[in-house]
């Protein structure tokens, strides 16, 4: 099962990819890949990855970070946030399910996490993240396939799509062989 998450910012959807990987995690699958968390300070936000198979977390990005990588919109990228989140994502290839969080418009620039995002579609179970105006560009560049499944994220359905999504990734991680 595939899954693409789309909807306008702050509507949830990271919020959404944790709580399906926590969950799932508390029912003993395995989950891997990256999910990504902003944090508010007066003016400034900062994000940060996190990678799902081993709790740890990174700067992925900042209003008020200074430095060389990648620039979009108002952040400056590290090379350590997205290099980590890079590995983050390829260790989470041969997972329950990879989650990405998310998709966005330095991956359609060939930056971020775009150098291994072209294994997507060998996973067994994924969980993306892609905001409504990247998703077309995104579809054909990834070359994701009729089998990922486009589901628009609204705050109003956001709680019984959390329990939705996670009961059919448990029901689909039933017709795996589990390794």
């Amino acid at each position: 099962m595939h899954v693409i998450l789309t909807g306008e910012r702050q509507v949830g959807k990271s919020t959404l990819c944790r709580k399906i990987a926590d969950t799932l995690k508390t029912e003993g699958f395995h989950v891997g890949g990256v999910w990504t968390e902003t944090i508010v300070h007066g003016r400034e936000r900062t994000l940060m990855a996190h990678d799902l198979g081993t709790g740890s977390a990174i700067l992925l990005a900042g209003t008020a970070a200074e430095g060389t990588g990648p620039k979009q919109g108002p952040y400056t990228f590290t090379h350590e946030g997205i290099f980590a989140g890079i590995r983050a994502i390829g260790n989470g290839m041969k997972a329950d399910l990879l989650v990405v969080d998310e998709i966005g418009p330095l991956e359609m620039r060939q930056q971020g996490f775009f150098p291994v995002l072209h294994t997507i579609s060998r996973t067994r179970h994924s969980l993306l993240v892609i905001r409504p105006g990247l998703l077309d560009d995104a579809l054909i560049r990834l070359r994701l396939g009729h089998d990922f499944e486009v589901i628009p994220v609204v705050p109003a359905h956001r709680d019984e799509l959390c329990e939705y999504l996670t009961a059919r990734f448990i029901d689909a991680f039933g017709g795996d062989e589990r390794t």
